[in-house]
């Protein structure tokens, strides 16, 4: 199995504008051989209607599988949490779920550090 990606929507189109915890669903997708990103399953976060997003180790019952997190916003803390546990979670401006995911597989646009570069 290759490398599994979360990212977080509302819509399954375009990112959750708000932070990763408060994302209705994480679209999965697997990096094949070649590098391309196919979706295998949309996952419901069961802590979408709560007042305040979830945490990180609540959403690590739902997506602990996946190495990479997609998102438009995620804590400092949550952050720090995750790469200190080998996640990788990246951070970039609200774009759709396609753009994404070429941001992310682009290393010319990815510096790295959290954040997508334009």
């Amino acid at each position: 199995m290759g490398k599994l990606i979360a990212i977080g929507t509302n819509d399954g189109f375009k990112l959750n504008e708000d932070h990763f915890g408060q994302s209705r669903y994480y679209d999965i997708y697997e990096l094949d051989e070649r590098k391309c990103a196919i979706k295998v399953e949309a996952r419901p976060n069961p802590y979408y209607e709560n007042h305040k997003h979830a945490e990180v180790d609540e959403i690590l019952q739902v997506i602990g599988d996946c190495p990479v997190w997609i998102g438009a916003a995620m804590g400092k803390g949550s952050l720090k949490k995750l790469a200190e546990m080998n996640y990788e979670p990246v951070v970039l401006e609200p774009m759709t779920i396609d753009e994404a995911l070429k941001a992310y597989l682009n290393e010319q646009k990815y510096d790295g550090k959290h954040k997508a570069v334009r």
